[in-house]
């Protein structure tokens, strides 16, 4: 990137040195005619071949193992409070985000977060995650075999995130959508709109490679803005087979090493020892759950509740979140986004944080029924 940029610098500085001004114009052209590409590219006739919704949906879940390469944005509604020890995880949530992944297979990966200063890469292997931090020259290791975790980078991969809402979809909420340009390939869609009423979701747009099922792009739009709360789509793509260098973590000199903390899900795991029930208002535990934290319901509509002693609920959460009286006759905490919505309770000796892309009428009815089981 470096040499890259030296070279960039070099060319500035010859252009800086042509004094006929017709050259200018030339160059200003140029520059009009990249700069348009993009647009260009997506405004050309989609040609991809007819995949009715439930095949795609079928292809694209059948491509976990898949390699594939590229440059990906991403980018985030969800505006979440600055909670210690999840901040990485509402940068990516609530912003726009550039990454670079190099993908060979399911536990062998590259996925960089590039900033304006530096770049955020992780690298998954047999072994678990090495996380590299340019900035700092700081290597962290860390395992990766935690059931329930705060999202990184590579969840928001549009192929990784399709397969993780084509997961909670069912074949009546798929619907076919027209083809698209995704970069620079022409490739079919597929809807999912959820029959759910209490869900945030108003509709998923996923557009996928029809030969792999590899997803190109996905854009799922809240119900209560009618607008794109969360999108992730590949600027540029190869599905080409990865080496295993480029996913392959090298140390350089002069880096600090350490090990990895649990973040702010897993401390909370290993901290709390208060059991949650295996129902819970008419959802059934699932079963990733964990310990003292749990995930109830199917399809859109499944919630995480996570279990604490009283008092460290309001402890985590910001001041500016402000107490409110609910429906119910408890007290809550209350975080609203346009796709994810949580609570936070106490209720005698535990606090609960209720979450999930429901509604908050949702996480009252739950909060009521933990407030009355705990009373």
């Amino acid at each position: 990137m470096r040499h890259a940029l030296a070279a960039r610098e070099k060319g500035s500085g010859g252009v800086a040195r042509v004094r006929r001004a017709w050259r200018w114009w030339v160059v200003l052209a140029a520059v009009a005619v990249l700069m348009a590409l993009p647009s260009l590219f997506a405004r050309l006739p989609a040609d991809a071949a007819a995949v009715a919704p439930t095949e795609l949906a079928t292809r694209i879940g059948g491509s976990a193992a898949l390699p594939y390469s590229g440059s990906v944005e991403t980018s985030g509604a969800l505006l979440l409070p600055d909670i210690p020890g999840a901040e990485e995880a509402a940068d990516l949530l609530g912003s726009t985000s550039r990454l670079r992944a190099w993908v060979a297979g399911p536990t062998s990966w590259r996925v960089d977060v590039l900033t304006r200063t530096g770049e955020q890469d992780t690298y998954r292997d047999s072994a678990g995650i090495t996380e590299w931090d340019s900035e700092r020259r700081r290597v962290t290791r860390r395992s990766d075999d935690a059931i329930l975790r705060l999202p990184r980078a590579a969840d928001l991969l549009p192929p990784e995130l399709a397969r993780r809402l084509l997961g909670a979809a069912a074949p009546d909420e798929l619907h076919r959508l027209p083809a698209t340009r995704v970069a620079g390939r022409a490739v079919p869609g597929l809807r999912v709109v959820p029959r759910l009423e209490a869900s945030t979701v108003d509709h998923i747009d996923i557009w996928a490679d029809p030969d792999t099922g590899v997803a190109l792009q996905v854009t799922v739009v809240a119900k209560s803005t009618q607008r794109t709360a969360l999108s992730s789509q590949f600027l540029d793509v190869s599905l080409a087979p990865v080496s295993a260098d480029a996913v392959t973590y090298s140390p350089g000199p002069h880096i600090e090493r350490r090990r990895g903390q649990d973040d702010f899900v897993q401390s909370a795991l290993r901290f709390s020892t208060i059991a949650l029930p295996p129902d819970l208002g008419g959802l059934e535990r699932r079963p990733e759950s964990a310990g003292s934290m749990a995930t109830y319901g199917d399809g859109f509509g499944v919630v995480a509740v996570l279990a604490l002693p009283a008092g460290l609920v309001e402890r985590a959460l910001p001041s500016t979140i402000a107490t409110s009286a609910r429906p119910w006759g408890g007290t809550a905490r209350v975080v609203q986004t346009p796709l994810v919505n949580a609570m936070g309770i106490t209720v005698g000796p535990a606090s609960y944080v209720i979450a999930g892309p429901v509604t908050v009428a949702e996480l009252d009815r739950l909060a009521a029924v933990l407030a009355g089981a705990s009373g």
